[in-house]
């Protein structure tokens, strides 16, 4: 069929399991279409993926410091106080807690497509970052970051298809901002997954040989160095 490719496919370009992509899918990174039984991709959102990914800026570390987790969500702070104003919702700005994640959450399921929104929002996208989605995660469950993705994607579509588009330079303007933010929430996202995985194997490894593996340390180390001990 053209234009969609199965799921082994997609994990030769991507340089992954179908397992992985399957965590995509459930993420929100790639949408799936059925065709029968058979689960099939968009060749083109894989390839957008793939570039993407090769593309993150920076090794994936988790949560080092208090502190540097206190930056982060001073700026998702400003943002949320922004998007409130945006959608005149008569909340007090908060701190960055579970609370105040649900609201953002909330405020992307509206799909308002007033202008100034929009505008809004993508100042938003591309402040949002992968330790931001865990906190949104932790309010909301896992089908709660993703929602970002889905919201820009929906704002291009939506300006893309505007009667003035082609006259309008302030829409041409705002569908490439759109695209950048797209861009940036695909390696956000591809980020967090990572993160989540990360923390997953962590817990994994505790599991199995007790307290004494260091959450913060580097799995693939501490796991040659528990065959080494074992051999």
């Amino acid at each position: 069929m053209e234009g969609l490719i199965t799921k082994q496919e997609a994990a030769a370009v991507l340089g992954v399991t179908t397992r992985t992509i399957d965590t995509y899918i459930g993420r929100g990174l790639l949408e799936r279409y059925k065709r029968g039984r058979r689960v099939l991709l968009n060749q083109q959102e894989v390839a957008e993926l793939a570039q993407d990914k090769d593309e993150v800026r920076g090794p994936i570390l988790n949560r080092r410091t208090v502190a540097a987790l206190a930056r982060r969500l001073a700026r998702l702070e400003r943002q949320v106080r922004l998007l409130l104003s945006v959608h005149e919702m008569d909340v007090p700005a908060v701190d960055l807690t579970e609370d105040t994640a649900t609201s953002l959450h909330y405020g992307a399921t509206l799909r308002d497509t007033g202008d100034n929104a929009i505008r809004g929002w993508i100042d938003v996208f591309l402040r949002l970052d992968e330790e931001a989605l865990v906190v949104v995660e932790r309010a909301v469950g896992a089908a709660g970051p993703p929602v970002f993705l889905r919201l820009c994607t929906f704002y291009l579509r939506h300006v893309r298809e505007r009667a003035d588009y082609s006259r309008s330079l302030e829409l041409q303007k705002m569908h490439h901002s759109l695209v950048g933010a797209q861009k940036h929430l695909r390696q956000v996202l591809v980020a967090y997954v990572e993160l989540a995985r990360g923390d997953e194997t962590r817990a994994l490894l505790r599991a199995v040989v007790g307290p004494e593996v260091d959450p913060e340390g580097d799995i693939l180390a501490q796991i040659a160095k528990l065959r080494e001990d074992r051999a």
